[in-house]
């Protein structure tokens, strides 16, 4: 009996190990994968309007910005993670909608669905669903995904309970820069 309750803790461990350096990658890519030139500002030229031009060199190193474009709500994140390391088992239909699609894609990591306004990915490793939001209307996408869980056969708690992560993409995060967003990694309701 001892034995297997070390198993477990190793496991979850184990399990930790993998979840919360995969968690920090996702917000480290957000976070510096948003590296600007110094002026934002600057238009594209149109081709027609080019013209040889002297070359300025920078007179220092270039230094990325140091406000990310989106801040992530400090206590849905923690509420995230909290899910990641304390899993809810799931209900006898979510987990068989669960295993029936790691199934369809031989449990590999996989896009499992890609949206005008969303997209669904399968991490194996960590046991963990992602979504991408695809637009700057963030209720929509997350909605958009969520439905789509719940059309593969997931309840409404199965969808929250996956465990699932939202982020946005690098370039909806540069769109609502400096708007003040406030972003949750938590589908509404969840």
């Amino acid at each position: 009996m001892s034995s297997l309750i070390i198993k477990t803790i190793k496991k979850r461990k184990g399990l930790l190990l993998v979840i919360i350096p995969l968690v920090l990658l996702v917000f480290n890519y957000l976070l510096t994968s948003f590296i600007n030139p110094s002026d934002p500002k600057i238009a594209p030229t149109p081709i027609a309007n080019l013209r040889p031009t002297k070359v300025a060199t920078p007179s220092g190193p270039i230094k990325p910005q140091t406000n990310p474009p989106v801040r992530y709500n400090k206590l849905t994140t923690k509420k995230m993670l909290d899910k990641l390391n304390r899993r809810t088992p799931l209900s006898t239909q979510d987990e068989s909608t669960k295993q029936r699609i790691i199934r369809s894609i031989n449990n590999k990591p996989s896009i499992l669905r890609t949206d005008i306004t969303f997209r669904v990915e399968y991490i194996s490793g960590p046991d963990l669903f992602m979504v991408e939001i695809r637009t700057v209307d963030i209720g929509k996408g997350k909605l958009d995904a969520k439905n789509w869980l719940i059309s593969q056969g997931f309840t409404t708690q199965g969808a929250c309970e996956l465990p699932v992560v939202y982020y946005l993409s690098g370039s909806v995060a540069q769109q609502l820069r400096d708007l003040g967003i406030t972003f949750s990694p938590l589908a509404e309701g969840c």
